[in-house]
């Protein structure tokens, strides 16, 4: 069952945005777009910034452990 529209501090401009969470762990948030391409279209976040994955010199599994829980929330949208 997906997570309940939470509130997300907008880094450039300190508004805060709602957001439908559909999985997340140590490292992403997966949020579903308010303006989606097609059904279940999905953003995956970075809770760390920057500019480019590649710049990422840590791990990047944590950007897959949340794979069975974004997929079992799709699943129910």
């Amino acid at each position: 069952k997906r997570k309940n529209a939470q509130k997300f501090l907008n880094r450039n401009s300190e508004e805060k945005i709602k957001a439908n969470i559909i999985a997340e762990n140590e490292g992403v948030i997966a949020i579903l777009d308010i303006n989606p391409a097609s059904d279940g279209h999905t953003l995956l976040i970075t809770k760390e910034h920057f500019a480019n994955i590649s710049e990422y010199e840590g791990d990047k599994g944590f950007i897959w452990t949340a794979k069975p829980e974004l997929k079992y929330n799709l699943e129910q949208v």
